[in-house]
């Protein structure tokens, strides 16, 4: 089997992302337009491309066509108060496209160039009330597995990001479980500073091990989803 072809993101082709965003200029943006999809977005075409064998084995219904996955530089500004044109951070998403398939989580990478780092990770976000009140009853009736799969996350360096409601729904539940009891959405989070690894396929190996490590927690979480679905409650 080959190996997978990445071109590399270089330090001046990041420069020249950030700079785009910066000049917010669609004259500035067509003219380096071609430039700008050969140094950045075709490269992180092919690191998605890369990861789909691992991920596709995780979850053969995760939508994994690589033009669709990565981001747009071009930023839609009709609904957000951030009026930018263009974007500096671009990302992939891997998950289950569907509509009928809410509220799966899904799985991310994202690179940052103004702050210069990268993250991934996997996420519940978006999700309804309803399907959050049937994941907190899910987790306090079971929450061995769930944890455990926190805690796999958490040895290969990932922390946890929670959206909280400002009341404690869950006064009497224990201390290790109410930050999960009280989230309206959280994502478990790998951020690593530093940009250089994408000049070589050192990050492939990176997100590998990174994935590998939330495995456990996106298994957890479809299973959710899909006992949530089933039941009719979606």
């Amino acid at each position: 089997m080959s190996e997978p072809v990445y071109d590399g993101i270089t330090p001046e082709a990041l420069f020249l992302l950030a700079e785009n965003k910066f000049r917010d200029s669609k004259a500035f943006y067509e003219e380096n337009k071609a430039a700008l999809n050969r140094l950045v977005v075709n490269p992180l075409r092919q690191i998605a491309g890369a990861m789909t064998g691992q991920l596709f084995a995780l979850d053969a219904q995760m939508a994994l066509d690589p033009v669709r996955m990565v981001s747009r530089i071009r930023r839609d500004t009709r609904f957000t108060k951030e009026k930018h044109f263009y974007r500096s951070n671009l990302w992939i998403n891997f998950r289950r496209q569907s509509e009928e398939f809410q509220p799966c989580p899904y799985m991310w990478f994202e690179i940052r160039p103004e702050e210069d780092d990268w993250s991934c990770g996997v996420c519940v976000i978006y999700a309804s009330p309803a399907y959050m009140r049937f994941f907190h009853e899910r987790l306090l009736a079971a929450p061995e597995p769930f944890l455990a799969a926190v805690a796999r996350a958490q040895s290969a360096g990932a922390q946890s990001e929670i959206t909280a409601y400002k009341k404690d729904h869950c006064p009497d539940a224990p201390e290790n479980l109410k930050p999960w009891l009280n989230a309206k959405g959280f994502c478990i989070i790998y951020r690593k500073p530093g940009l250089g690894v994408l000049q070589d396929d050192s990050i492939l190996a990176a997100l590998g091990e990174q994935y590998a490590a939330f495995a456990e927690m996106y298994r957890w979480l479809c299973a959710s989803a899909e006992e949530y679905i089933s039941d009719g409650a979606a």
